[in-house]
């Protein structure tokens, strides 16, 4: 292939790459939680802590999952892997049954971050979640970005790493 032909098929990969990266903004946008008026003043689970104690100098991630979302299964290993590198993840399994149902999928997987059980979808209605899962982070009792759908380790890391530095 000569010259122009790589130069073609460049600038059409990156139009892609701009194409699917504005597609992807516009979709979390739309499936960006409503923060609740109280939401800084939320207890979180395993601690004492509200989000806004919690999020004070660090970057908290909340992570909305359910046992019954199949994306969940593909993300969640993800957030362990940031809540093993000390990142302060606070998993809210929506609607996925009792406390020890809940417990029981987390051991099974070994998934150990932080769940509150939101088995009767209060939480997922105060936030509006509108898809599964919703990945919120919040920095000095405030969200400053927020996704949804599948993620990965890496992008979630980068995002929560830009959070943790813009935020400062």
């Amino acid at each position: 292939m000569n010259r122009k032909g790589w130069a073609f098929r460049l600038k059409q990969g990156v139009q892609l790459l701009l194409v699917v990266a504005l597609v992807s903004a516009l979709a979390d946008w739309w499936r960006s939680p409503k923060v609740p008026a109280d939401a800084a003043q939320m207890r979180l689970p395993e601690s004492a802590q509200t989000l806004a104690q919690a999020s004070q100098n660090d970057t908290v991630v909340l992570y909305f999952w359910a046992t019954w979302c199949g994306i969940c299964r593909h993300t969640s290993p993800a957030l362990e892997k940031l809540h093993q590198d000390g990142v302060k993840v606070v998993g809210i399994a929506l609607q996925s049954g009792s406390d020890a149902e809940v417990q029981r999928y987390l051991r099974e997987h070994n998934w150990h971050f932080a769940t509150l059980n939101d088995s009767h979808g209060e939480w997922s209605r105060r936030w509006k979640i509108r898809a599964t899962p919703t990945i919120v982070f919040v920095r000095g009792g405030k969200v400053r970005h927020s996704t949804s759908g599948m993620a990965s380790y890496w992008g979630l890391k980068a995002r929560w790493a830009a959070v943790s530095l813009v935020s400062k």
